[in-house]
């Protein structure tokens, strides 16, 4: 609804052509301070996330669901920079930052977020902060650590078994619908015995829901999970798609999400 030219052409992702020449504006740099908040539960997380969706000068909300802390605990080890130990009650946590400015600095917000906290069970107090570079780096590394471990865990899979690999989901639903899909994702996969984690952008409820098959049987199984997640999120008016675009595996879902009509549409715009 009401795409101009300039987001149709760059939500194209190429395939109506590329920008030869790009111009930049600089404008001042905020100062980015950060946490990482832990909570007993998932509802805890996802309340003090909606909280946060309220709050001006939020710039990233990201989640980290229990069974993704379980897998961190059973892998850094062998990380080179060690992760420090986090709460053993922890069952969710939030990595959050926030955009710090003369106008806005964090501390007249502290008390506002610190009761927001306490309501879920957390606390400024218990919460990994990051208030210079240094702490801002260790707590990014946090952050990434998750996917970079399972992209180290599926390569040694794939020494014994070549054909193995992760099954990731990049689903976003309306906000409205979040809590519903979660419940139904965690359904399928708590069922299907296969291991799996989730984390990912919960400001926008699009989380990444990885699989991580072990044998063949568990692939062509995950395989099977994925197609009824995509089926899921296209029912609840999501996107199959919202971060690293259609290529060609999920083509088909697309057809499913937009339907014929609108799949003729960006057709013809592309013949014209």
């Amino acid at each position: 609804e009401n795409m101009d030219m300039i987001d149709l052409f760059i939500g194209s992702e190429g395939t109506l052509g590329i920008f030869c020449e790009i111009g930049i504006r600089l404008s001042p740099c905020p100062v980015f301070l950060g946490g990482l908040s832990f909570f007993d539960t998932n509802e805890h997380a996802f309340s003090f996330a909606g909280f946060l969706r309220t709050q001006e000068h939020v710039a990233a909300v990201e989640f980290f669901d229990q069974s993704a802390l379980e897998f961190l605990r059973a892998h850094k080890e062998g990380e080179s920079t060690p992760l420090p130990e986090f709460p053993r009650h922890a069952g969710a946590a939030l990595y959050w930052e926030y955009m710090e400015n003369d106008d806005a600095p964090f501390e007249s917000i502290m008390k506002i977020w610190n009761v927001a906290l306490s309501e879920n069970g957390s606390s400024l107090e218990s919460t990994w902060s990051g208030f210079d570079q240094s702490e801002m780096e260790k707590l990014k590394y946090f952050r990434h650590a998750v996917p970079e471990l399972v992209n180290h865990v599926v390569a040694i899979r794939k020494r014994e078994i070549p054909s193995l690999r992760k099954i990731g989901t990049d689903t976003a639903v309306p906000l409205d619908r979040f809590l519903k899909v979660h419940r139904e994702y965690t359904a399928l996969l708590v069922a299907s015995g296969i291991e799996w984690l989730a984390f990912g952008h919960l400001g926008d409820c699009h989380l990444h829901f990885n699989l991580l098959p072990r044998t063949e049987q568990e692939l062509d199984s995950a395989l099977r999970l994925y197609r009824r997640m995509m089926h899921i999120a296209v029912e609840e008016n999501g996107c199959i798609s919202a971060e690293h675009g259609i290529g060609k595996i999920k083509t088909g879902y697309l057809a499913d999400m937009v339907g014929p009509e609108r799949l003729d549409m960006m057709k013809r715009i592309k013949q014209s």
